[in-house]
């Protein structure tokens, strides 16, 4: 067949389609391990809320849902919105807001900073850190600059560190056993 093609001349319309055969192939892959990667985030922040308690004063009502924002210019709020659809914690539907500007982002009980948005960390973690909100990013030293929950990678697998300041002054109590999986840190 090769042959035949090459008398035709048209192996280089073959190398063509498989060339753009095989980029959209990489090109899924690679948009597969970001949608992966950000599912497990997905995961852990489901996981998360379930090992901490808000105060009272977080909700104006009983049936307020619970509101995570996500402060992000990429998929991530997309993928959170699939990946938590119809789920339930403490009781409240998970609600997901998704925007690349932290100032729509209101009645939030978790603040999402992705990497995209690294930029905006500390003026958003400034704005908000004394308020009932756990904040979680993804930038590095998240934790120590004042966020509550810094999530980094380390050989190969998504880990988090925890600031216990930052939690005490939002006023979140975080359970032990969510403590016990993390890794303590300080501010800077």
């Amino acid at each position: 067949m090769i042959m035949a093609l090459l008398r035709r001349g048209k192996l280089y319309g073959v190398f063509l389609a498989l060339y753009l055969l095989t980029g959209g192939y990489w090109d899924a892959m690679a948009q597969s391990q970001t949608a992966t990667e950000n599912e497990v985030k997905a995961a852990l922040i489901y996981n998360f809320v379930k090992f901490i308690t808000w105060s009272d004063s977080s909700f104006s009502n009983p049936n307020d849902p619970f509101l995570i924002c996500v402060l992000t210019e990429d998929t991530s709020g997309n993928i959170m919105q699939a990946s938590l659809k119809d789920k339930e914690v403490k009781g409240r539907i998970i609600h997901i807001a998704q925007s690349n500007e932290y100032q729509s982002l209101k009645g939030c009980q978790v603040f999402f900073i992705s990497l995209s948005q690294n930029a905006k960390s500390t003026e958003v973690l400034n704005k908000i850190k004394s308020k009932n909100i756990l904040t979680i990013g993804e930038s590095d030293g998240f934790a120590k600059s004042g966020g509550i929950i810094g999530l980094y990678k380390e050989g190969g697998k998504l880990r988090f560190e925890i600031n216990l300041e930052a939690a005490d002054r939002a006023d979140l109590k975080i359970s032990s056993k969510l403590l016990s999986l993390g890794t303590i840190t300080k501010n800077n």
